[in-house]
Formats: C-alpha cells, sequence, structure tokens
C-alpha cells in the first residue's frame, strides 16, 4: 500500500487435536477420554510497517473454524465449538 507498508490476506487448511477426559469423581457415570484430529480452515488479514531499515512492526487478525464437534454415548452428549479468534502484534 506504501513503499514502506505492506497489507496482506492470508487462509489455508488447518489441523488441530481435540482432547477430551471426563473423570466422575462421584463413581455414577464411567471416565473415559477421547481424542480427534479435526480439520478446517483459516483466514486472516494483516499489515505490516517498516520502523527502520532493519525493523518493522506487524499487526494480524486471524479466524479458525475447525467445525463443531459432538459427542453423544446415550449417557452423556455434548458439543464444542471448534473455532478460534488470534491477534498477533510483532515486531521483526
Amino acid at each position: 500500500i506504501a513503499g514502506n507498508a505492506s497489507l496482506y490476506v492470508k487462509g489455508g487448511y488447518s489441523n488441530g487435536r481435540l482432547k477430551l477426559r471426563y473423570d466422575d469423581f462421584e463413581d455414577i457415570l464411567e471416565d473415559f477420554s477421547i481424542a480427534e484430529n479435526r480439520g478446517g480452515f483459516h483466514a486472516g488479514i494483516g499489515a505490516e510497517l517498516a520502523l527502520a531499515q532493519n525493523l518493522y512492526g506487524k499487526v494480524e487478525y486471524v479466524y479458525t473454524n475447525y467445525k463443531v464437534a459432538r459427542y453423544d454415548d446415550g449417557d452423556l452428549r455434548g458439543s464444542l465449538d471448534g473455532s478460534r479468534q488470534q491477534a498477533v502484534i510483532g515486531l521483526g
């Protein structure tokens, strides 16, 4: 956008691992543990500004969505929203 500044967009595939562990301390239900890889996408926007010859500042926002994870075994059921938002401020 200028000689000392740039604006960029980014996107792609994301992969993350979801782990869930349930411990019933009253021994009403059985304890269990599950783990599952989740795939999704990420999209973001950022900007960099040259502050000196070998120094730049950066700001970036990224949204990631891994889809909703659901669990249902007849006794327990639940869901987890698999999205996150990140903001980054940095120097390089």
